[in-house]
């Protein structure tokens, strides 16, 4: 059995790897073996319309099949969709099309990885420790927006608390709330527990309060225990496919979480990831904000 094979259990049709533990595994023991795989970055030119997508993810699951056939070790690392938007059938999913196409392209689409559900509860139970909060006298406004994989429009915008004072707040969709990025971006679950710490959860008497101030972090990790695992699955032709995460671009980071990309370095000589939306957006977020968090030239 690989290393690999140690940190990942079954999750359904496809496999769940404890990311943080593995790379965490090869930090603490560098003897062991492992590969220092490059990274290959697919974009496009536009997005076309703002939601009906362009083909990289195709684009990226061809590449990979490709260069499998030729004898590279190559894998991919995709992006989880919004299933407000995939379900919606509004745009393709993230799972390619026609001979280019993951091999249960429904679970990816559909939200049935699991990570989104937690990233929306735990962002959600944050709220609720903020409005808590205001009950308690140690807020005065809430800064943070719930969030919901299928939304109303008109809770874009809302008011909750009559009676005891009027509480504006809104809700977002998943892929684009604080807590999407804070998994994207970190590395262990400690980093996790920092990050969500300094969220700013709202205002009293017009000054910033933050999460860590009132919030026990525990809660709110134990929420993300399964949600932080990338989920491994494959294409229609055998070449494995590592996916996790899924923030837009066009407002957030639009990228795969970068301790998934590290990982799929340690195990294959080439890895192909793919930056959301145009080249303008997630490609630029790639290059100014991924390579420089992953430590990359």
């Amino acid at each position: 059995m690989s290393i690999l094979d140690s940190y990942t259990t079954t999750f359904g049709l496809v496999k769940k790897i404890d990311a943080f533990g593995y790379v965490d595994y090869l930090k603490q023991h560098p003897e062991e073996p492992r590969k220092h795989g490059k990274v290959l970055l697919v974009t496009a030119d536009t997005p076309l319309k703002a939601s009906r997508g362009e083909g990289k993810t195709t684009t990226t699951i061809a590449l990979v099949d490709a260069l499998r056939e030729r004898g590279v070790d190559a894998a991919a690392v995709l992006r989880q969709p919004s299933m407000g938007i995939t379900a919606a059938g509004s745009k393709g999913g993230a799972s390619g099309g026609g001979k280019s196409s993951l091999s249960h392209p429904e679970l990816i689409d559909w939200g049935l990885c699991g990570e989104m559900a937690a990233i929306a509860c735990a962002q959600n139970l944050l709220v609720s420790f903020a409005e808590k909060a205001i009950d308690e006298g140690k807020l005065d406004t809430i800064l943070v927006p719930r969030v919901s994989e299928v939304p109303s429009r008109s809770l874009r915008s809302i008011a909750v608390d009559f009676g005891k004072g009027t509480v504006p707040e809104r809700v977002v969709l998943t892929p684009t709330c604080e807590l999407m990025q804070i998994v994207v971006l970190s590395r262990s679950m400690g980093e996790i527990s920092e990050r969500v710490a300094a969220m700013i959860a709202g205002t009293k008497d017009g000054k910033p309060v933050k999460f860590g101030e009132f919030v026990d972090l525990w809660r709110i990790t134990n929420i993300l225990a399964d949600a932080v695992k990338p989920a491994k699955t494959e294409t229609l032709n055998g070449s494995p496919i590592y996916v996790h995460c899924g923030p837009f671009a066009n407002v957030s980071l639009g990228i795969p979480s970068l301790v998934s990309v590290e990982m799929a370095c340690a195990e294959h000589d080439v890895v192909v990831v793919e930056a959301g939306y145009g080249t303008d957006a997630g490609a630029q977020k790639w290059l100014d904000i991924a390579a420089r968090e992953f430590g990359a030239q």
